[in-house]
């Protein structure tokens, strides 16, 4: 069974802002699809846990509490020295992309 996660949609672009967002737990991300990509936040501690743990980089991903779609991980970029998460790019699978 995938992994579930709750993602919320964020509209601040300001480096200060998202930088904000990391203090208060939260990770940046980017849902890339055919017809735009969409800006993303979700929990840092239970996705680092995923990534940690996780055997295959699928997972479900609920954007503001709408129905789960499928994602992959293309890429996670971490903090050169902390090895903390900074960003994820998500890729949307064909079958449930957003319309």
């Amino acid at each position: 069974m995938m992994q579930q996660f709750q993602a919320v949609t964020r509209n601040i672009e300001k480096r200060s802002e998202v930088r904000q967002l990391r203090s208060e737990g939260r990770i940046p991300c980017v849902l890339l699809q055919q017809q735009a990509s969409v800006n993303l936040h979700m929990d840092a501690k239970a996705f680092a846990l995923w990534v940690r743990d996780a055997a295959h980089n699928q997972l479900e991903l609920s954007i503001d509490g709408a129905n789960p779609i499928t994602a992959q991980v293309q890429e996670i970029q971490r903090h050169p020295v902390t090895n903390d998460i900074l960003h994820v790019d998500l890729l949307a699978c064909q079958s449930t992309a957003l319309a």
